[in-house]
C-alpha cells in the first residue's frame, strides 16, 4: 500500500511502490507542476510554445506587460495561444483578466488551465496525418 506523505505547504503526494518517486495526488498540484505538464503536452502536439517569466524583481523597474499568461504559443495557422496556469484554488489577477479579454477580442485562444485536461478540451483535436508510402 502506498505511503501518504505531506510535503511543504499543503501539497500531498504518494510514493509509487514500483518507481520509488513521488506522484502528486489529483487536485494538489502546484502551478509550476501544471505548467511543466502542459508544456510537455504542447510539445507532444508539436505546438510552438514557451514558458514566460514575467515577474518584478525587487529594486528594479518592471518593464514587462502585466497579466501575460504563463505559457505563450502559436497554433498551426498562426493563431495566438495564451495559457494561464492556476492551482485548484488560484485566481486570476485583474491584469490577467484584462489580458484574457484583449486576447479573445482579437481572435486569440486563451485558456485558464488547472490541469492538462483543460488545455486538451480547449484546443482543436490534432488532425490526422496521412502515412506516406513511397
Amino acid at each position: 500500500m502506498p505511503r501518504q506523505n505531506l510535503t511543504v505547504g499543503h501539497y500531498a503526494s504518494h510514493e509509487s511502490p514500483r518507481m520509488g518517486r513521488h506522484i502528486p495526488i489529483l487536485g494538489t498540484r502546484s502551478e509550476s507542476e501544471i505548467v511543466k505538464s502542459i508544456l510537455a503536452y504542447l510539445s507532444m502536439r508539436r505546438i510552438f510554445s514557451w514558458r514566460t517569466n514575467n515577474i518584478a524583481v525587487k529594486g528594479r523597474t518592471f518593464h514587462g506587460l502585466k497579466g501575460v499568461p504563463d505559457i505563450i504559443g502559436i497554433l498551426p495557422g498562426g493563431q495566438f495561444l495564451g495559457i494561464e496556469c492556476k492551482s485548484a484554488t488560484g485566481t486570476q489577477s485583474v491584469e490577467q483578466c484584462a489580458f484574457q479579454a484583449q486576447c479573445k477580442s482579437i481572435g486569440g485562444v486563451y485558456v485558464l488551465a488547472r490541469s492538462v485536461d483543460d488545455v486538451v478540451k480547449a484546443l482543436p483535436p490534432k488532425p490526422l496525418t496521412k502515412i506516406r508510402r513511397d
